[in-house]
């Protein structure tokens, strides 16, 4: 998402992501209390997959998203907004996959207390989360959920005609309400995630359960 960004030449997001490095050693820190040693790894394996990202994934980034960002700009039709749905989401799943090697090296360094401390940012992260998203009552978060991803198109493109909001509302409405759902699956596996980490499992063993959680989405 960033790329897109960078495409249209605002100097905020710019500047944002040419200090994405920065922005993912600070949530590193945050969710594990890092030691002096282990920043110096971090910020290793940030800067090593950064270089990559920017060699090999960025072109990509930016062509799809140019592509996207088309198709925003004028009438958007049902079969484009199905794209959308499906490139975005492909763009994610590639970076995750390529992202997950490093942070499995990361967390293989990682003691009792980093653990600890790891459940109680899940545990805090998950608080945020039901205020969030599941606080109101149905009507109004489908509300919401419509304004999110109007102003997910906006963000690119600039407000959008009533028309397209509308068509927005008209495919976003019927679909299920899913945070309960999304909260549920994702305590299991913080849950799953810090078993392994206090019993020490393999580094294939942790890559292995990140893919299927943050990729895939497997049970």
């Amino acid at each position: 998402m960033l790329a897109v960004l960078v495409l249209l030449g605002c100097s905020t997001i710019q500047f944002a992501y040419n200090n994405i490095d920065w922005f993912l050693l600070d949530k590193a820190d945050h969710y594990l209390s890092l030691t002096d040693a282990q920043r110096e790894l971090a910020e290793q394996l940030v800067a090593a997959r950064m270089e990559v990202h920017r060699r090999e994934e960025l072109p990509v980034y930016v062509a799809t998203l140019k592509e996207v960002r088309a198709m925003l700009a004028d009438n958007l039709t049902a079969d484009e907004l199905a794209i959308i749905r499906d490139k975005i989401p492909a763009l994610y799943r590639h970076t995750m996959r390529r992202t997950i090697p490093g942070i499995v090296q990361l967390l293989t360094t990682i003691d009792d207390g980093q653990i600890d401390h790891l459940q109680a940012r899940f545990e805090e992260r998950n608080r945020e989360f039901e205020s969030e998203f599941m606080a109101d009552s149905m009507q109004v978060r489908r509300e919401r959920r419509v304004a999110r991803s109007t102003g997910m198109a906006e963000f690119f493109t600039g407000p959008l005609r009533p028309e397209q909001v509308a068509l927005i509302a008209h495919h976003r409405n019927p679909m299920p309400l899913t945070a309960n759902d999304w909260l549920a699956y994702h305590q299991v596996r913080q849950q799953k995630l810090l078993a392994m980490l206090r019993r020490r499992a393999t580094a294939q063993e942790l890559e292995d359960f990140l893919i299927a959680w943050w990729v895939e989405l497997e049970d």
